[in-house]
């Protein structure tokens, strides 16, 4: 019965369903759907475990309980696209045997029918191992992590074990005691990135002992990067081992041997990107001097545009290469229109000023004389490590909207993603400022915008990201005449992008990620991260000259340069596809 569901239930309408022989009982409220099914492992139903249904675009979210017989149903769900989790409480997986939220098929629920979708575990194995010190001695009470949600703990022996796992999935495993500071990853590393990683065989048991690592000791301390004076009472740390400088150092003793990267800490001070790296050394005191910029600053204020009255509730966000703003802002105009952006790193800058707290104006990029919706008319203002700089007054205007239908390359409306006035690739789940989800049409809407000329950035899952216009320049994007008090209307059916194959070569490291540069302007155009085998396959919109940087546990490598200057042009054509072969030196 799996099978034969497994490639009619994403479709089945009630009728196919009732054909089968499976009973769809009607909603008790008919605007609503259900999705009920079984979840048998090896043939046998898998009772007490919950299942979560959760709408892809966040709104809604539900759970149930199989029964004895594998069986679950949840009920009273709005119509729309859903995925559907297992908790078999050792390990999660999604319909159909996925590993993964963004590869996991989609369901459709509609109102007033019920959608069966059956499943089985996937094939599993299990681990198993010995922790032990130096000197061989066993290593009690230690916790296991990195397989499923369920740890292990070492036993008197030092001996852990893992019943079930995934097969085929590459783990890491993670041993810690917060009693001792043991804080390890196997097999003998102290970085997660640098980690062994453990197949699971079907079937099988895998063995990974481990020894505690030796030790030895290290020394922090830290100066101004401007005056070059030394600093005290900052806080660092390496992986688990952190202290407070007195007399203007830390003596951190007792540190696993291994490649660390030291974070720091000091009120007005920035961390240092990247964050710098030391190696600690058997029985050896290691030494490290970080250099930390003093913060710097941008003040200005805030009025109202016609009046020239101070507005307070206005948040401004600086803007500098990569930096996005995000929800959330504690950079707002009080009562005298005035408002600080402190912890800057030096450099140059442009503003976004959102009436957070001030209905009725419209978001603006901060011009010389005026707001705009065009980015590259916004002013710069340029500020040093440990300066203070003003930037123009910020004048703000009453507010209009955008509105529109958006449609993918295939002419449906996309499943997830989001429109907004400036480029985000990805997320933690939240919706910046300034932008917008797509409805189950894909349809949206962008309040509170200044009325100027916008280029809005289409992020969509499984389609290239690209400005209005379908281009990947924003400076070439076409542009949406926002009036205030007005609604002005935008559709736009996603351009086809180039199918690109990149493979990297020189790197080691888990999970690297992949980033796309537009060369023209160095906005982020496209991003993934990169599987095991170090390919990635990603749609780019295209023609566009493009630049390529990878970022590991090491850090960000620019493919033929150290930066996004001097990086290598790569050509990504109009359509087709493109194979690109980098590698990290």
């Amino acid at each position: 019965m799996v099978q034969k569901l497994r490639g009619l239930a994403i479709l089945a309408s009630v009728a196919i369903v009732s054909s089968l022989g499976v009973a769809v009982p009607a909603s008790a409220d008919p605007t609503k759907g259900t999705i009920a099914g079984h979840l048998t492992d090896g043939g046998m139903p898998v009772p007490g475990i919950s299942v979560f249904v959760t709408k892809i675009d966040g709104g809604a979210f539900s759970y149930s309980n199989t029964d004895s017989s594998g069986f679950y149903r949840t009920s009273e769900l709005p119509p729309g696209d859903y995925k559907v989790e297992f908790d078999l409480r050792w390990g999660r997986q999604y319909a159909y045997q996925s590993l993964n939220w963004v590869t996991a098929p989609v369901f459709t629920i509609t109102a007033g029918n019920e959608l069966v979708v059956d499943d089985s575990v996937l094939p599993t194995g299990s681990l198993s191992g010995r922790l032990t010190e130096q000197d061989g001695q066993p290593i009690a009470g230690a916790s296991v992590y990195g397989v499923g949600s369920m740890p292990s703990t070492t036993d008197s022996n030092g001996q852990w074990q893992i019943p079930r796992a995934f097969a085929g999935t590459d783990y890491v495993i993670n041993f810690s005691d917060w009693r001792t500071g043991l804080n390890q990853y196997a097999i003998g590393k102290v970085d997660y990135y640098e980690a062994n990683r453990i197949t699971v065989v079907a079937g099988q048991n895998t063995v990974v002992d481990d020894v505690r690592l030796p030790t030895g000791s290290l020394k922090i301390t830290a100066v101004d990067s401007v005056t070059g004076a030394a600093l005290d009472g900052f806080f660092g740390y390496v992986g688990m081992r952190g202290g407070s400088a007195v007399g203007g150092e830390i003596i951190l003793h007792d540190v696993p041997i291994g490649s660390y990267s030291v974070g720091i800490s000091l009120e007005h001070y920035l961390e240092p990107l990247p964050l710098p790296r030391v190696t600690v050394a058997v029985g050896q005191q290691s030494e490290i001097q970080v250099r930390m910029d003093p913060e710097a600053i941008i003040q200005t204020t805030v009025v109202d545009a016609a009046t020239g009255a101070p507005l307070a509730g206005v948040c401004v966000t600086g803007v500098m290469g990569e930096m996005r703003p995000t929800e959330g802002c504690g950079n707002v105009s009080d009562s005298e229109g005035h408002v600080s952006l402190s912890y800057l790193r030096g450099g140059s800058y442009q503003l976004l000023a959102f009436p957070t707290e001030a209905p009725g104006y419209g978001t603006q990029w901060v011009g010389a004389n005026g707001g705009t919706g065009k980015q590259h008319l916004a002013a710069k203002i340029e500020v040093a490590a440990g300066q203070t700089a003003n930037a123009p007054v910020i004048k703000m205007d009453r507010a209009g909207a955008i509105t529109g239908r958006v449609t993918t390359s295939a002419g449906v409306a996309p499943d997830n993603g989001w429109v907004g006035i400036f480029g985000v690739i990805h997320g933690s789940g939240e919706v910046p400022p300034g932008h917008s989800l797509f409805d189950t049409d894909g349809r949206y809407t962008l309040e509170n915008l200044g009325p100027y000329d916008w280029q809005l950035f289409f992020n969509v899952r499984g389609e290239a990201p690209q400005y209005s216009g379908g281009v990947a320049n924003r400076l070439l994007a076409r542009a949406v005449k926002v009036t205030a008090g007005g609604t002005a209307t935008y559709d736009q059916r996603l351009r086809a992008g180039v199918t690109v194959t990149v493979n990297i070569a020189g790197t080691t490291s888990l999970y690297p990620s992949l980033r796309m540069y537009n060369a023209v302007t160095g906005d982020l155009i496209a991003q993934q991260e990169v599987n095991s085998g170090f390919t990635t396959v990603l749609p780019v919109v295209g023609p566009q000259f493009v630049k390529i940087a990878v970022d590991t546990s090491s850090g960000r490598h620019w493919i033929g340069g150290t930066d996004l200057a001097s990086a290598n042009l790569f050509f990504i054509p109009g359509a087709g596809s493109k194979t690109i072969n980098v590698s990290i030196s």
